[in-house]
């Protein structure tokens, strides 16, 4: 298992992009949280395995249809030691 901080910067405020990384999160097995950060950058916290991870970022950096991405940084962090969470969730 790992963890990441993915900062995805763009056009990815009100065009579904938070509910389009919650699928892509679900299908797979990526748990964590989305949010807004600032006017054009959203937080993802993801942790999976590494394999899942890897196509899941790979999402992040084509986004959904309406979304236009200009930069992807990605950052590991350390794994928590009570990963309770089992859905990516999409804080408001």
């Amino acid at each position: 298992m790992k963890a990441f901080r993915i900062v995805v910067t763009g056009k990815v405020h009100k065009v579904g992009y938070r509910y389009f990384i919650k699928q892509i999160a679900d299908r797979n097995h990526i748990t964590g949280s989305v949010r807004y950060e600032g006017e054009d950058k959203v937080e993802i916290l993801a942790c999976g395995n590494e394999n899942d991870l890897e196509r899941f970022i790979t999402f992040c950096r084509v986004g959904c249809f309406e979304s236009n991405i200009h930069r992807v940084l990605v950052s590991e962090l350390p794994l928590a030691k009570n990963q309770n969470n089992l859905t990516m969730n999409i804080i408001e």
